[in-house]
């Protein structure tokens, strides 16, 4: 993802993405829960994405960063504008 839009590598070619087994079976557990919403509230397929407005839209890039970066400040851990 580059600006909010989705890409591919440079490369080309797809790249592998390590997790925990956790975050893992919290996702998948996070997806399940969307399906199961989507059949019984939305008429609307439930969103690909993790981090979603209550409409199942992507947040914009920006206000991702900044949540990010105000809760670095109050967890008192020094911004690195690498990070992200």
């Amino acid at each position: 993802m580059a600006r909010g839009t989705l890409t591919t590598p440079k490369s080309g070619e797809s790249r592998r993405v390590d997790m925990s087994r956790e975050l893992h079976e919290t996702l998948q557990a996070l997806q399940l829960d969307r399906q199961l919403e989507a059949v019984t509230h939305q008429p609307e397929p439930p969103s690909r994405w993790v981090f979603c407005d209550d409409k199942g839209q992507q947040w914009h890039h920006n206000f991702v960063r900044l949540k990010f970066f105000r809760l670095l400040k109050r967890g008192g851990i020094r911004r690195c504008d690498s990070m992200i």
